[in-house]
């Protein structure tokens, strides 16, 4: 269990409504505030879109000149043995965020991952539509990446990729009765409940490969799982976010002859 962490290095009812400025926040896939700079501003179009971010600042200079980018297309992944995954959130008062680029919900500390011996810290999770990732040649109508760091500072996040359907998914629809739908909005729910858990599907078989984050500064420091079997839910769900959010994800990246491996055949 152990030897595939070390050939998969990991590189490196009361409400509150509060705004943010939406230019000047944190990448939302950094666990941690004040990755970038005061006065940055980008997006996924337009003259600040993907295709510039390396152009936008030195802070974002590893956006076009790194090699191990994410997302990537997954294709004929190699079969290892890997460990499995073993989640324990706990519940967690709602903090969600909308910050211009996704709605991401903040969590508090208590609730990890164990992949192996290691043990992951969840610290936010964030949305986006379609998926970032593509699997044999399709992207997911949305995709959830849970966002996970340790005491070292190493990053896991785990993608569980959605599907447009009819069934229901009440955490999903907890949270989008509390959706703040104007960037720079931040609300914090008290005694609103959040488990994310619950987003998770049962299957756990995923893919996993070293990459980066996939907004800027794009820092090559994560180790992606991403799991094979989508969670339906309701196509109305997903078309709310999408009416917030619009389209972003970040187009793929060359793999540049990485390994992408899966413990399932």
């Amino acid at each position: 269990m152990n030897g595939i962490l070390r050939r998969l290095p990991f590189i490196a009812g009361g409400c509150l409504l509060l705004f943010i400025n939406p230019q000047t926040h944190a990448s939302h896939a950094s666990p941690d505030a004040g990755d970038i700079p005061k006065g940055l501003h980008w997006s996924y179009q337009g003259e600040n879109g993907p295709e510039h971010w390396g152009q936008l600042s030195e802070h974002f200079a590893t956006c076009n000149a790194g090699q191990n980018q994410s997302p990537i297309e997954i294709q004929g992944a190699r079969f290892e043995r890997l460990p499995n995954l073993s989640f324990s959130y706990r519940s967690s008062p709602l903090t969600i965020v909308n910050d211009g680029h996704t709605i991401r919900v903040v969590y508090d500390p208590g609730s990890y991952l164990i992949l192996g011996s290691r043990r992951f810290e969840l610290r936010q999770f964030h949305f986006h539509t379609p998926s970032e990732h593509r699997i044999n040649g399709k992207h997911a109508d949305m995709v959830m990446h849970l966002v996970h760091q340790n005491r070292g500072g190493e990053i896991v996040e785990v993608a569980v990729p959605m599907h447009a359907g009819n069934r229901r998914n009440a955490m999903m629809e907890r949270l989008l009765s509390y959706l703040p739908t104007q960037p720079g909005e931040r609300h914090y729910h008290r005694n609103v409940g959040i488990k994310p858990i619950f987003l998770i599907p049962p299957d756990r078989s995923y893919y996993t490969y070293t990459g980066s984050m996939t907004e800027p500064p794009c820092s090559e420091n994560v180790t992606w799982i991403l799991l094979k079997t989508p969670l339906e839910v309701s196509s109305r769900d997903i078309e709310r976010f999408r009416s917030i959010m619009g389209q972003n994800n970040r187009p793929l990246q060359a793999i540049n002859a990485r390994p992408v491996l899966t413990g399932h055949r």
